[in-house]
């Protein structure tokens, strides 16, 4: 796969879809990567050339240092890869970074963000919990879905060891959960979508309820499903995306 230098950091990307169709740019949950939304990757194809990275301390890409930052990290990746007026679609964390990016950059066509983080601040040992017992305490599961919430819990554990010693990527990852995003969400102007799994057991939806009361110009759609949905459901986006 290809790799930028952004900062002095490799950053790990891939490009899908065919070139003359519209650009998206999609940012991964935290403890995920790349590989994690390869599903959600393909359903996007239909409709978008997709640009998708891995975050530092993620998959393929560097370390996070006390160096990494993650609020400008995707002005950089845009910038870098010359994609013009892109939808930005974020997930979990993504999206508070898909936020940030919007808030300060009129280049963008749309926001789409799928069970948003960042709004309702959980205490760390709370989140932990929740981050922890998705990962290892296994769940059952329809035939239709074990190998891939198999496979997800394989790439989050496999996340979670690699930065399970590095401080700077716990204290970035708290701060950033900790951010008030009330002032960004305002200076949203571009259209914004929100696709809320109803049965999220990770955040609440107060998180959805701030973000709807901040950004003016917004629709949400409701889907029966939980907050890793883009990774175990990804046929979910055809009905709640490409029906405007």
């Amino acid at each position: 796969m290809p790799t930028l230098d952004i900062n002095n950091q490799k950053i790990n990307y891939i490009i899908r879809g065919k070139p003359e169709l519209p650009p998206l740019v999609l940012v991964h949950g935290i403890f995920t990567d790349i590989m994690g939304y390869k599903g959600l990757i393909t359903e996007l194809t239909e409709k978008y050339r997709v640009y998708a990275l891995d975050l530092p301390g993620h998959r393929a890409s560097s370390k996070l240092t006390s160096k990494t930052n993650l609020s400008t990290l995707l002005d950089d990746f845009v910038l870098k890869l010359n994609i013009n007026k892109p939808t930005i679609l974020g997930h979990s964390a993504g999206a508070v970074l898909a936020v940030k990016y919007a808030a300060i950059n009129p280049n963008i066509k749309e926001l789409i963000l799928l069970n948003p983080a960042g709004i309702k601040h959980y205490s760390e040992i709370s989140l932990l919990f929740k981050l922890f017992k998705n990962a290892y305490i296994n769940k059952k599961s329809s035939s239709r879905l074990k190998s891939r919430s198999k496979l997800d819990k394989l790439i989050i554990k496999k996340n979670i060891e690699r930065n399970i010693l590095n401080i700077e990527f716990w204290k970035q990852f708290f701060k950033l959960n900790k951010t008030d995003q009330s002032k960004d969400l305002q200076n949203i102007k571009c259209k914004t979508k929100i696709i809320w799994g109803n049965r999220d057991r990770l955040y609440s939806t107060d998180n959805l309820v701030e973000y709807s009361k901040n950004i003016k110009n917004h629709e949400i759609r409701f889907i029966e499903a939980g907050h890793a949905w883009p990774r175990k459901n990804p046929n979910l986006i055809k009905k709640h995306l490409w029906n405007k």
